[in-house]
């Protein structure tokens, strides 16, 4: 029989929490949004022992305080249909467009219409409850992966925004072999020394501020000799 995540609420073995993961030992970070709690620790649970760093919601209402409040932005939220005073469908068009993080949408009614909406309103994949361990993982990865791409592609727009002026004009001059690169470079360490300087230094801060995660910053401040 398939594995559900859905343990016990009242089963100890489902409190238990695995110990706190590396930087750069985390998979990504998940936020799961169900009020009912079996459910929602079940899901919780399965995605630690999976290398995500989750975080929990009950509500649309704490989902919202979780995304605004200022934390690092997590990269998937796994959404429930049916919430307290709003459905799923509800909060996804609550958010802004494009959507700032991938959405799983998790329905117990398995409706087709609900699917269509979810997707139309940004969401990048809908699960039927009960749903599977074996479901669930390969799903969470392909929302991670589709959010680091993103991610990549804004980050790869701002650089090369950003070193436009200094290229030359398109008179016949050429650059030198290595030269783009060092521009790309010069114009990566200007961005990121603008952004840790206006976060005072706080890493967490310019990761959010460039959607970027936390780990990725710190492997481009290594590489840039900036660390």
């Amino acid at each position: 029989m398939e594995n559900i995540v859905s343990p016990d609420c009242n089963d100890p073995a489902s409190e238990q929490q695995p110990p706190p993961l590396a930087e750069d030992a985390i998979r990504g970070r998940v936020l799961v949004v169900d009020d009912e709690p079996a459910v929602r620790r079940g899901i919780c649970r399965a995605l630690r022992l999976d290398g995500y760093v989750v975080t929990e919601a009950r509500s649309g209402d704490e989902a919202w305080d979780i995304l605004t409040n200022g934390r690092l932005l997590p990269d998937v939220m796994v959404l429930d249909l049916i919430l307290p005073n709003e459905t799923g469908l509800q909060f996804l068009a609550r958010l802004p467009q494009p959507l700032p993080l991938a959405v799983i949408l998790v329905s117990g009614q398995g409706r087709i219409p609900h699917a269509v909406e979810a997707l139309r309103l940004g969401a990048s994949d809908f699960l039927e409850k009960p749903v599977g361990i074996d479901e669930l993982r390969p799903a969470v990865e392909r929302a991670v992966a589709l959010r680091r791409s993103q991610k990549e592609l804004s980050w790869q727009e701002t650089v090369t925004s950003a070193v436009a002026p200094a290229l030359p004009a398109p008179s016949g001059a050429r650059l030198r072999k290595g030269s783009y690169q060092s521009l790309i470079d010069d114009s990566e360490r200007h961005v990121l020394r603008s952004t840790l300087d206006l976060c005072q230094g706080n890493v967490a801060a310019a990761a959010r501020m460039l959607h970027l995660d936390r780990g990725n910053l710190f492997r481009r401040l290594k590489r840039l000799g900036m660390r």
